[in-house]
């Protein structure tokens, strides 16, 4: 199966959207996640991230995320996530599942990961997703440096699916050791309002750490 196809599918299904956005503004994502990875093939990684909205005080949300994972063969893993999420003025959590399958060819890898969650904020009616994120790898002149292209639909079930956000992303990550490893990008994001859509920008910085 040509997985790298799939990945092309799933960033081009969010390109003919951002035309019709108006963008709303401008948000700093940063992260740092810790993980370990035992022989069994069992994977915990615990992350924590900071949103930060423009011209602002107060942050959009700050989340805590515990992942289980497990790789069932050298290209397929399957993913548990619990995460907290703390509003500027509310509380939320979400549990997802998630199923990504990796594949390479020549110095170019991709993967493509399909993710089912269930959203709630204190009090209110869950929401429930599923989304699609296709990613292509390349390494860059610096052998530590690899840049990426990623693209991610979101499908809402209600009584009626409908796609109501999309990211497309640009990045780099740099690896300055075996355990650590830096990651900067641009995403926009795309939401569908009542009024039609409406996207921002966002500057994502993360620190990744192996244990």
């Amino acid at each position: 199966m040509n997985y790298k196809r799939i990945v092309l599918v799933a960033i081009a299904i969010s390109f003919p959207v951002p035309a019709q956005n108006a963008s709303i503004g401008n948000q700093l994502w940063s992260s740092a996640v810790a993980e370990k990875t035992f022989q069994t093939g069992i994977k915990i990684e615990l992350e924590q991230q900071l949103r930060l909205r423009d011209h602002s005080p107060l942050f959009s949300q700050t989340f805590t995320e515990l992942r289980l994972g497990y790789a069932l063969a050298d290209h397929i893993v399957i993913n548990g996530h619990y995460r907290y999420i703390l509003y500027s003025h509310d509380t939320g959590w979400r549990i997802a599942a998630s199923t990504t399958i990796k594949s390479a060819s020549g110095r170019t890898s991709h993967s493509l990961r399909l993710k089912y969650q269930r959203q709630q904020k204190e009090g209110r009616t869950p929401v429930y997703h599923v989304r699609f994120r296709g990613t292509i790898s390349l390494p860059s002149a610096n052998k530590y440096v690899v840049l990426y292209l990623q693209g991610e639909p979101w499908l809402l079930f209600r009584d009626q699916q409908d796609w109501i956000r999309y990211r497309l992303d640009g990045g780099a990550k740099y690896r300055f050791s075996k355990r650590c490893t830096w990651d900067i990008f641009y995403r926009y994001q795309g939401d569908r309002l009542e009024s039609g859509w409406s996207g921002f920008n966002i500057l994502g910085l993360g620190f990744r750490i192996g244990l």
